[in-house]
């Protein structure tokens, strides 16, 4: 027969577990509606730049595992518990590949700070001859020297002189997608080198066909020049 001061302790000791428990349970359910909200943000994004997270291959960086398939045998006091757990995991393992997916797509700007564009993608008038032509890309305005970052994951396809980009770096970000930074004074990378988001491809140049200082951007898809802000502001969206 147990004790009225014992039964006194042994409540106040299931009520101090209960608070934990709800607590626990509280903390589990706002962890997956970040990890669900962060996926689609992210889903939301991309699907506005047209590109669906399923169709782009991204590499994998988890170990290898296997073995044989064991069902999982769990009391009802735990059933729901366990269930949340693996209802995080799964979510998490969605965000941490759509955070990949984004990791190869060219949504960081390549110079650090704001964007002061002196020249838009599209037909504009040509600086050297006064008449209409095609602008592939963007110019960006910026200090000579200043550092010129990679805006994805990727590999450099071709780092050298090419006629009016002067010196230029491509990275190849896979899925068809490219990047191109021009008129570089300096080229900090060597071709079939993997590059990471933020990495420094080389500096701010008048090289080639320039009027001065500034950098050249662009963004191909399947080798189809493409207007880089449509990528940028996804970033920013994002906060990349």
């Amino acid at each position: 027969m147990v004790s009225g001061g014992t039964a006194a302790v042994i409540a106040r000791l299931q009520s101090s577990l209960d608070r934990v428990e709800r607590r626990q349970v509280s903390a589990l359910a706002s962890m997956e509606e970040q990890y669900l909200s962060r996926a689609q943000r992210i889903r939301g994004v991309l699907s506005e730049l047209g590109i669906g997270s399923n169709s782009i291959a991204v590499p994998r960086h988890a170990a290898a595992m296997g073995g044989p398939f064991v069902p999982v045998q769990m009391s009802n006091d735990s059933a729901g518990f366990e269930q949340r757990l693996f209802r995080i995991d799964t979510a998490r393992t969605q965000v941490d590949r759509l955070t990949r997916v984004l990791h190869s797509l060219p949504v960081r700007r390549p110079l650090d700070g704001g964007m002061d564009l002196v020249s838009g993608f599209g037909v504009r008038q040509d600086p050297f001859t006064g008449g209409p032509a095609m602008h592939t890309g963007v110019d960006i305005r910026a200090e000579p020297g200043q550092a010129v970052r990679a805006s994805a994951d990727g590999t450099v396809a071709a780092a050298g002189w090419s006629g009016g980009y002067g010196r230029v770096v491509d990275i190849d970000h896979g899925n068809g997608l490219l990047t191109r930074y021009g008129h570089l004074s300096t080229i900090e990378v060597r071709v079939g080198q993997s590059i990471k988001s933020g990495q420094i491809v080389g500096k701010v140049g008048s090289s080639g066909r320039s009027t001065g200082p500034h950098l050249h951007y662009e963004t191909r898809v399947k080798g189809e020049a493409v207007d880089p802000q449509k990528f940028l502001r996804a970033g920013e969206r994002l906060g990349a």
